[in-house]
């Protein structure tokens, strides 16, 4: 069983090294240049994940002003595929017609992105953003460029596929 407190715990070691980092393969940023400032400033919230659509709803339903990101956690031994299909229907069927946008993340589903692995690795998660702030995000570090050394298949499988708002 899952237990949120260690989860997020490592979650949040995660943030504040791996992906606060610059790299030079992002043009000298961070993997994700949001994630530690949304951390420490009491901007996101976690949730443990049983049912990816009923969960996205759930965590949209609560959704405050304030969040930048949910993150919804699960144990790695959720299916990868079945996992990957229900945040596909669960953005199709719900975030698209409520403003947000689910990025998945399964530990056995690498992703490796312009040579540096982005996945967590230990947990699954969906990482729950409205729409709009996320692909502004997209769009200012895109003008950084930080995706320069991307090639098409993962712009399209990361960030083109998105819809606009």
């Amino acid at each position: 069983m899952l237990d949120l407190d260690q989860a997020k715990k490592h979650i949040s070691t995660w943030i504040n090294t791996v992906l606060s980092e610059p790299q030079p393969e992002l043009n000298g940023i961070a993997r994700c240049p949001f994630a530690a400032p949304a951390l420490s400033n009491d901007r996101v919230a976690w949730m443990q994940g049983t049912d990816p659509a009923a969960d996205i709803a759930a965590a949209i339903a609560a959704w405050q002003d304030r969040l930048e990101i949910a993150v919804l956690i699960y144990d790695a031994s959720i299916d990868a595929a079945e996992f990957s299909r229900a945040v596909a229907a669960a953005n199709a069927e719900i975030c698209q017609h409520q403003g947000f946008i689910g990025l998945e993340d399964h530990p056995a589903v690498v992703e490796r992105i312009a040579g540096l692995d982005m996945n967590q690795g230990q947990y699954a998660l969906i990482l729950l953003a409205p729409a709009a702030k996320l692909n502004r995000a997209s769009q200012m570090l895109r003008a950084r460029g930080y995706y320069a050394n991307w090639t098409p298949s993962d712009l399209e499988n990361v960030v083109d596929w998105r819809w606009p708002c």
